[in-house]
């Protein structure tokens, strides 16, 4: 299942973790009822007000906090579900907010006069799970989860933003450091040039990413690269020799070879398969 939606508490948070749709969640979307709520955010425990949206990337760990037995309603889905629905619902195209390499996670609270917003969606989404075999309510289904991404991106400006734990300034550093991956990756594979961008040796952005991250400046550079190519095979009529060459690959080889090394699978197979999917 590409997605999912229960009703959970911080006692039975913990049982979520063997579940496969969770370990590879993109983005949660926690949905706070009236009394509010406590969860451990990236080793912090925090007090969510009443009737929030909170937002969670895939790099933010969301962990049970033991004892807490106020209930609130969860939302996941994987990378590729996400992705799909975007490219399906052009108004979440242009919109950053929930991306999965974000670096914070973002609440809203939704206005006093809508107080019943959450329950509203929980009740309605557990509804359109108990009736997934049949089409209309499969539908309605992924029509509540776009509302709910809209929603948080029509109160964008009202965000209460939050950084992970960690000192200010390798947080700035390593947000850098994505923001010029993502500018440049096309056409620069290589460390030194990044370094050379941020004013930094290779071993200071080596410790910094993988703390922040967990990966190293190579493995960043490797997931950008990967990004943009299953960007241009989904999103473009270009073949896969003009976009290994478009990628500064030296052939549709050596792009072939990288991309199924990071993928799993071959170019030629993601855009086959996905054409399949959004049939």
């Amino acid at each position: 299942m590409e997605f999912d939606f229960k009703e959970v508490s911080g006692n039975s948070l913990g049982e979520l973790f063997s579940v496969n749709t969770w370990n590879c969640a993109i983005l949660k979307v926690v949905m706070i009822f009236e009394h509010g709520g406590k969860i451990d955010i990236h080793g912090e425990e925090i007090e969510f007000k009443p009737y929030s949206l909170v937002f969670i990337p895939k790099d933010i760990q969301l962990r049970a906090v033991a004892g807490e037995p106020r209930p609130f309603f969860l939302l996941y889905f994987s990378e590729s579900f996400f992705d799909r629905m975007v490219m399906d619902f052009q108004p979440l195209q242009q919109s950053h907010i929930f991306s999965g390499e974000n670096l914070f996670y973002r609440t809203v609270i939704i206005p006093e006069k809508y107080s019943g917003y959450n329950e509203f969606m929980a009740f309605h989404m557990e509804l359109a799970k108990q009736h997934s075999n049949e089409l209309i309510y499969k539908e309605f289904g992924l029509t509540l989860i776009k509302q709910v991404l809209l929603t948080g991106n029509i109160y964008l400006d009202d965000f209460v933003v939050v950084e992970r734990k960690g000192r200010r300034e390798e947080i700035e550093l390593s947000n850098k450091f994505r923001c010029l991956i993502s500018k440049h990756v096309h056409q620069e594979k290589k460390i030194p040039f990044y370094t050379e961008q941020l004013g930094v040796s290779q071993r200071k952005l080596t410790s910094v990413t993988k703390k922040v991250f967990g990966k190293t400046p190579k493995e960043l550079i490797s997931i950008g690269m990967l990004k943009i190519s299953k960007h241009l095979l989904v999103n473009s009529t270009k073949s896969i020799k003009e976009i290994a060459r478009e990628l500064q690959y030296e052939d549709e080889n050596n792009f072939s070879a990288c991309f199924s090394k990071l993928c799993g699978e071959s170019p030629k197979t993601y855009r086959k398969r996905w054409s399949k999917e959004v049939q």
